[in-house]
This record gives structure tokens, sequence and C-alpha cells, in this order.
């Protein structure tokens, strides 16, 4: 076999290798290709390296043969042990070995027994890019990530663009980035380190700006005239000019206060005009507690739109002065609810919340009517656990969902039962009650043999009231439990009886079946 193999690389390596050593492969079949690659000796065995991941970097060989990079499959004697080291490239690093090696050591000892293949992963490294904002004026700073506002940090890749634009808010003027950028234009940088980048806004002069903040509505005006926030939230005012602000509440909010420009509270505030000024009032929805109590011997929870009520667990939740809250119920498995409260009815459930509000959920187990129906011509009786049915009197009761019925049928002497319908057989029966279910109890009397026998020297025959023994011809005759048999005997002429066995004498037999 291994000279075939030889035969077979040296047709390859005289077709298939070109000016530039690259070996491709022929037309060939696949088993001829395999042979053909990589070319060993007789007596070598290959250890092929793979790369993965993100990064980049180096792996070489001891002994020497391997520089992937260029060289990623080389033959080596059998049972050589190589030892292979990983060099990552600048921002990559070396994160582990996989197949033939394993573990995050760069250096790995391979004992060659089989061909091999080992795979190096390498990672890029990542940094983090760090926005900061200064100086007293407000604006934001995007791109690649950032949104800052609220995200001013970002980690990426070694080597990674990052593209950063500045916008400025209302009153306020981009003055310009720190750090590796400058100026007042796009900011763009090539991440190879930790990196931190500031923006600074300045604040505009002699601007008086309202904001409102919260949930709530209302208004700010100003003496003298000009903010009336509302529409008009914005005025220019002479230098050194004192504004006094107020804030007035909407129905189903309060005023809660101010913050910035040096206000605060809920009064009236002054404020002298040197520089522009951006001033917040913070109106607040009054909030009411909705509650639901839930009950019933059923089960099932409810849930609020907008979220906040999970009854289960979560049953009282607060919420803004005129939010409509709809509650929706579901009932478990064989239960049915019925709302009280805030809420009537069954169906959808939307509350206005104007004012503190409770609802009730009632969970009802559904029930079901268990039906015994007694049959056959033997006798008994048929009780529940728990109790309810006692039949023949009482063969109809009503369960909860769920409830687990035992029925046990008592049969009279010489009666025997068998279950149908819900129950089956003749053992114990258990009925779960999630529809309306029917129990049948058939009872069937005994039955016996009556046997004649005649003998003697002489003749006669017997009957039987009911008929059934007419011996001889007939002499034997089933009957059920407790039937009175009446036989007759009647000789022939010569010839007299005598009874033997159940009955005796020469006159009447009557026989009791049991």
């Amino acid at each position: 076999m291994t000279s075939v193999r030889s035969l077979l690389v040296l047709v390859f390596v005289v077709t298939a290798c070109g000016d530039d050593g690259v070996r491709t492969l022929p037309d060939a079949p696949p088993d001829a290709a395999i042979d053909a690659a990589p070319i060993d000796g007789p007596d070598e065995v290959d250890l092929t390296i793979a790369r993965a991941g993100n990064g980049a970097g180096r792996i070489t060989s001891s002994p020497t043969g391997l520089d992937c990079g260029a060289t990623c499959t080389a033959g080596f004697a059998p049972s050589t042990v190589v030892t292979l080291t990983a060099e990552p490239d600048v921002g990559s690093v070396f994160t582990g070995w996989s197949g033939a090696c394993t573990g995050i050591s760069p250096v790995c000892d391979v004992t060659l027994a089989v061909a091999s293949t080992v795979t190096a992963t390498f990672t890029l490294e990542t940094y983090t890019v760090q926005v900061s904002k200064i100086g007293v004026g407000t604006g934001t700073v995007s791109g690649s990530g950032i949104a800052c506002g609220g995200t001013c940090m970002v980690t990426v890749d070694h080597g990674t663009m990052i593209s950063l634009a500045a916008a400025p808010a209302a009153l306020s003027t981009f003055a310009g980035w720190g750090g590796p950028c400058s100026g007042t234009g796009a900011c763009a940088v090539t991440v190879t380190a930790n990196t931190t980048i500031t923006a600074a806004f300045a604040l505009d002069d002699i601007t008086l700006s309202i904001a409102k903040g919260g949930t709530g509505t209302g208004t700010v005006t100003s003496a003298p005239t000009g903010i009336n926030c509302g529409a008009d939230c914005d005025e220019t005012y002479a230098a050194n000019t004192m504004v006094t602000i107020a804030g007035v509440a909407a129905p189903g909010s309060t005023f809660t206060g101010w913050s910035g420009g040096g206000c605060s509270g809920t009064a009236p505030c002054t404020i002298t005009m040197t520089a522009a000024v951006l001033v917040t009032a913070t109106f607040a929805l009054n909030t009411y507690a909705l509650t639901v109590t839930t009950g019933g011997n059923g089960t099932g929870n409810v849930v609020s739109a907008p979220s906040g009520i999970a009854c289960g667990g979560d049953c009282s939740e607060t919420y803004n002065h005129g939010q409509l809250v709809t509650l929706t119920a579901t009932p478990g498995m064989g239960s049915t609810l019925t709302w009280g409260g805030a809420c009537t009815g069954s169906g959808a459930c939307v509350v206005t919340m104007d004012a503190a509000k409770s609802v009730s959920a009632t969970f009802t187990l559904d029930t079901y009517a268990l039906t015994v129906t007694p049959g056959g011509n033997g006798a008994g009786a048929v009780s529940s656990t728990p109790a309810g049915i006692a039949c023949p009197a009482d063969c109809n009761e009503t369960y909860n969902h769920g409830q687990m019925i035992s029925l046990t049928a008592t049969p009279m002497a010489g009666s025997t039962f068998v279950w149908g319908g819900a129950c089956t057989g003749n053992g114990a029966c258990s009925v779960t009650m999630d529809a309306a279910k029917t129990v049948t109890v058939t009872f069937t009397l005994d039955t016996y043999a009556l046997t004649v026998t005649p003998g003697g020297t002489g003749s006669g025959s017997v009957s039987s009231s009911p008929a059934g023994v007419a011996c001889p011809g007939d002499c034997s005759e089933t009957y059920n439990h407790g039937q009175v048999i009446n036989l007759t005997a009647t000789p022939t002429a010569g010839s007299t009886f005598v009874w033997g066995g159940a009955c005796t004498g020469n006159g009447a037999c009557s026989v009791t079946m049991d």
C-alpha cells in the first residue's frame, strides 16, 4: 500500500504543481485527491493547523515544519512530539486550543500517532470608549453605538473606527472636543487602546427657558410677562431683569417643584437674568391604588394592561389619574369568573383611575352531576366517598370540577356486580369530575345447578316447577339464587319412589337455590 501511495504522490507533483509551488487537485476521483495531499514520506503523519476567532496570529512548530501563516499542514515521523507555539498579532489575544490540543497556554505539545488537527483561536482585544460631557450647557453625542444622553460608553474591538457627532440642546452651544478629537466637527478615532473623549457644551446667554417634567400637566407663567408655558416656554429678557415664575397644576396633577436656575421648592421663584437659564417645572399626576381581591373555591389569575397587576402574586398597583386600566381574568380549568366592586359581570373589566378603587374576582369551580344507574336481576347498593350517593335511594349527586369520587358497590347475598359507563370491571371505581358523568352498576343473581339423579329398580319421571327439569331426558337445570323449585316425582305403575339428597321422604320436594 505504501508503494501505491508514493506512486500517486509522484504523479500529483508532476501534473499538479505550478511555478508558484501551490498544489491544486487535478480532475480525479475523491480518493485519489485525498491520497495525493499532502506530500509525505511513506511513514509520516500529517498535523494540520486551523485558526478560529475574529483575531489573528501565527502558529509555529518545533521541530520545524509548520509556520501558519503560510504552512498549515506538515508531515512528521510517527510518535514525534510536536511543540506548537501560538503568537497573537498586535491587537489580538490567544484564547485557546481545541482538537488534538486543549487549554489556554500558548505552548502545546502533540504526540503524533495518527493524522491530527489542532485549532488555535485568536480573539481581537476589546477596549472601552468613554464619552464625557463637560461644561454648563447640554447636548447629545451619538454614533458608533453611543447615544449620550443615555449610553456614554461602548466596548469595541481593536482597530474599530469610532465616528461621533455632537448635537447641542436648545440654549446650548457645542464648544468642542477634547482627548483624541479636536475642533467642533465630526470626531473620528481608530481605537487601539482604552479611550476617553470629552464633549464640551456651553449655554447661550440671557434666555430663560422653562421645561416641564413629570407625568402630570400644568402651566408656568412669568412676571414680567413673556412666559406662558403652556404654549410659550422660552423668553429673552434684558440683562439683570428679575423674573418671577409660578407653577399651577392642572386638575388631577400636583406641582411638585422646580429644578435648575437656582429654583427649588414649590413657591414662586425669582431669577436674576445674568446668563441663559433653564428651569424645569415638574408636575406629577395624582396616583391611586387599584386593588384586586381574588376569592371563591375555583382558581384563576388577573393581569392588567398596562402591566402592574399579576394576581396571583401582585394584586395591587398604583396608576396615574385618568389612566384606563384593563383587567383580564383567566379562570383555571373548570372554574368560572364573576367580577365585583368596580367591575361587574364576567366580561371585560376597564377601570378609569380617578380615585382609589377595588375589584374582586371570584373564581367558582364548575359543578357536574354524577349519576349512578343500577340494573340487573340481582340486588345491591352503591355509596360514595365523599358522601352524597346512597343508591338505590339517592343515585344522583353534584360535585366540584376536579373532585375525585370513589364509588363502592355492595351486592346483596347471592348477587355479583359489574361496573359500566365511567367505570369498568368489578373492582374499585374512582371518577374524576371534569364533566357530567354516568356510572352503571349491574347486579346479577348468582345461578346454581339443580341436578336430579334417578335410581332404583323401578321407573318413573321427575318434573319441576318452574319448568326446567324433565327427568329422565333433562335431569339438570340452572336456577337463580333464592329461587324455590318444586320437584314432582311420578312413579310408573308397579313402582314407588323415595327422595334423597336435598329432599327426603316421598312427599313434596321443595328446594331453595342458595
